[in-house]
């Protein structure tokens, strides 16, 4: 719960940029093991709705524990993540990914930095709401 506050807490000052929720905004968590165990409690949705109680946010997750940046293990013909971006109408992406990744060690490092790189660059080339690319957070993995 401690890693859901530290969300909650830095989502107005990402890097110095604000992350603007609009009303209506549909919020889609990626990414591995921790953004799946997030389905499994309503800690994160409890506090999102709390804190924006008139913006009317829906929330999906689309966490898969062996996902990493660049490999999505799935049954055959199960689809693609721009599919379900665009099926949800995404307008905000959390994406939860490094940790499966970091098992490579130091030697993965430059594996993952180039494949993330390319993912955003895919993901911020697309509207999944039929207006405007998604606004993405990056979640880093636990230490």
């Amino acid at each position: 719960m401690r890693c859901l506050l530290l969300l909650l807490a830095v989502l107005p000052h990402l890097d110095g940029q604000t992350l603007q929720l609009q009303k209506g905004d549909r919020i889609v968590f990626v990414g591995n093991t921790f953004a799946e165990r997030m389905q499994l409690f309503g800690w994160f949705e409890t506090f999102l709705h709390a804190r924006f109680p008139d913006h009317d946010l829906t929330v999906r997750n689309m966490g898969w524990s062996a996902d990493e940046i660049d490999a999505r293990p799935r049954p055959l013909g199960f689809g693609s993540r721009q599919r379900y971006l665009a099926e949800e109408g995404a307008d905000v992406v959390i994406a939860c990914f490094g940790m499966n990744e970091s098992y490579a060690g130091e030697q993965g490092l430059q594996r993952f930095r180039g494949a993330l790189d390319a993912w955003i660059r895919e993901l911020l080339s697309r509207t999944y709401n039929e207006r405007s690319p998604p606004r993405l957070v990056l979640v880093s993995p636990i230490a």
